[in-house]
């Protein structure tokens, strides 16, 4: 919205498959990193940053650090479970693939639509970093 001023907007950070840095082990894991993270989150210098983070991970919900889930720290913890088999079977009926007698995730229910998507999206992508 061009009427907003940068004091009124709010930015997202997407954290993606960071489990090792919100684990209960975390700090004999990587150290220092989760507390540092959850101080400038909650601490003075977060304060006005105006900033919501979204944390993926793997991990089971329950396996998470307590500082993390904290009340007033963690607004909604939100796990995506398999799909079951009858509604895998919808999914891959409509989209004309064979059925499967298991539960699928939605990854897997991808993966069956484009099998050569990833491998195609490495041949192609360019690379970058050091080598």
């Amino acid at each position: 919205d061009p009427s907003k001023t940068d004091k009124d907007k709010h930015h997202v950070l997407i954290l993606e498959d960071t489990g090792e840095l919100l684990s209960a082990d975390a700090r004999s894991q990587v150290g220092a990193g989760l507390g540092k993270f959850l101080n400038l989150l909650d601490g003075i210098l977060g304060q006005d940053l105006r900033l919501s983070v979204i944390v993926t991970t793997n991990e089971p919900l329950g396996q998470l650090h307590k500082a993390v889930e904290r009340p007033g720290r963690c607004l909604v913890e939100i796990a995506f479970d398999n799909l079951s088999k009858d509604e895998a079977n919808v999914w891959l009926e409509k989209n004309g693939l064979e059925k499967t007698s298991e539960s699928m995730s939605l990854a897997e229910l991808y993966e069956a639509k484009h099998p050569n998507r990833i491998t195609s999206f490495k041949e192609n992508s360019k690379k970058i970093g050091f080598s």
